[in-house]
């Protein structure tokens, strides 16, 4: 392998005559937040910022680098925090999924959390450097959102989309055999 370029987080490599991005961190995760408002509807919080890449906003769920030493759930509550001023202790492992497995050996980490509760701390406010709006759509308005595509959506928004009415589904299941008549 030989390197062509790097910078703070990434390397350009050459490999076998394939040129590709290698990530210099630990890893990626990022975190599908669901939660209820005082309306009882269930929401999603999502992320749009602009991507110089693509110069363009993109819409996503919260994601972001695993800091050295930090384990997947912990990197995944971080991040739940920092960026959508949320936070759970109900988290479902979905998988880990190749950004783009042409370009890069980057992977996702991606979870659920349930039962997401807005944080308390007044001092919170989106990253305002990483250029952060945060928006909450009920699960329809999500779906609509979806079918809609208004400007550019990430692929993590589409994997956690097929999952979450899955672990919703039974979720629900396992809270009714819970229940004692």
């Amino acid at each position: 392998m030989t390197v062509l370029g790097e910078g703070k987080f990434l390397q350009l490599v050459n490999e076998h005559n394939w040129e590709y991005v290698r990530r210099k961190t630990v890893g990626v995760v990022a975190v599908f937040p669901l939660f209820k408002k005082k309306d009882g509807k269930m929401y999603v919080r999502l992320v749009s910022q602009f991507r110089p890449p693509v110069q363009a906003e993109v819409t996503s769920t919260v994601a972001g680098l695993v800091d050295n030493g930090e384990n997947l759930l912990n990197a995944a509550k971080r991040e739940l925090y920092e960026e959508a001023g949320l936070t759970s202790n109900q988290f479902q492992y979905l998988g880990c999924f190749p950004s783009s497995s042409g370009l890069t050996d980057e992977a996702v980490d991606l979870f659920l959390a349930f039962d997401c509760k807005e944080t308390q701390d007044l001092d919170w406010v989106p990253d305002k450097e990483e250029g952060i709006r945060i928006e909450d759509y009920t699960l329809e308005e999500f779906n609509q959102f979806l079918q809609t595509k208004p400007g550019l959506v990430d692929a993590k928004l589409y994997i956690a989309a097929f999952y979450y009415p899955i672990y919703l589904k039974l979720r629900e299941e396992e809270i009714e055999k819970a229940k004692i008549y």
